[in-house]
């Protein structure tokens, strides 16, 4: 990019009956400084007046704003479809964000994300950052109070440290995720995370540019006490409901991606993707601490569904 050119950036959002905050979020994103947005939306069938909403925007911004009207496929699809639909349009655009429907970009969140990643060489890489907590109108903070661990190719496996509504990409990583099909599909931002730290460079911001909002209808993310946490965890353990998420996202990394992965990744992801193969293969990952998820009592219970083949 040229020395005071601004980035382009494609935001890919999508919304389901979003009417109530939608308009604010939009306006934010609109007033990000130092880029030029672009918002493309694909609504995944809405029936309040979510569609209305998009529509008075695409009038008021023409050229800046695409709204897909689409049918209910669940925002994992919905996301993965637009992952699809605009990595086509690579050659346009300098860096890729993902957006919630919900929520309040401060004016200087992309500008702080694209500086950083423009300091990166390899083309395959993604910036995140930390949030606030944002419920009844104040910003309580931010959601993780200190520094995170440095991601590297097993922490990666076990936990996402990037929630896609701060997540900023290269087009070649948006390429890259657009050329498979994981089935599931997994969580938009815990895949991309992945391909980003298992064959490219992933930054993790402790700051924090985003207004996370916290309501009653959030479909992911909202803050839970220490104890729901607990009695959660306990429940699962006595009462599983498996569904081997890690192992299955491990599983697919390699069908899709092996060939872009060095000898030594493909070892690491294999050790997740294979772990239940054998019990000697359980102790052998639940002994390896490099698989973490960062803290102490979140590992304890790791390692007891490592040994339980809950992963």
């Amino acid at each position: 990019m040229e020395e005071g050119k601004c980035s382009s950036v494609a935001v890919l959002m999508s919304t389901y009956n979003g009417e109530l905050y939608l308009r604010e979020q939009l306006d934010s994103i609109f007033r990000q400084k130092y880029v030029n947005v672009t918002i493309y939306v694909r609504d995944d069938g809405s029936a309040d007046n979510t569609i209305d909403i998009l529509s008075d925007y695409e009038k008021c911004y023409p050229g800046k704003i695409y709204v897909d009207r689409g049918i209910n496929v669940g925002w994992k699809r919905s996301f993965m479809e637009l992952v699809r639909r605009t990595s086509k349009l690579s050659c346009k655009y300098d860096y890729y964000a993902f957006s919630d429907q919900d929520d309040i970009w401060l004016p200087e969140k992309l500008k702080r994300a694209t500086e950083s990643l423009s300091e990166i060489k390899n083309e395959i890489k993604l910036y995140c950052s930390n949030q606030y907590y944002y419920k009844d109108g104040v910003n309580q903070g931010c959601v993780r109070t200190r520094e995170v661990m440095k991601p590297t190719v097993e922490n990666s496996l076990i936990r996402n440290l990037a929630i896609g509504c701060t997540i900023v990409t290269s087009p070649r990583l948006m390429m890259l995720m657009a050329s498979g099909e994981p089935a599931g599909p997994p969580p938009h931002d815990f895949w991309i995370y992945q391909l980003a730290v298992l064959m490219g460079e992933a930054i993790v911001d402790h700051n924090s540019y985003i207004l996370y909002r916290q309501h009653n209808t959030n479909q992911i993310g909202a803050k839970k006490s220490k104890f729901d946490i607990w009695k959660r965890r306990v429940r699962k353990l006595l009462f599983p409901d498996i569904k081997h998420e890690r192992e299955i996202q491990a599983r697919e990394l390699l069908r899709i991606y092996s060939e872009f992965m060095s000898e030594d990744v493909r070892l690491k992801v294999g050790r997740v993707a294979y772990y239940r193969k054998s019990f000697a293969s359980r102790l052998r990952l639940m002994m390896n601490h490099n698989y973490t998820s960062g803290k102490a009592s979140n590992d304890f219970w790791l390692r007891l569904r490592i040994l339980f083949g809950q992963l």
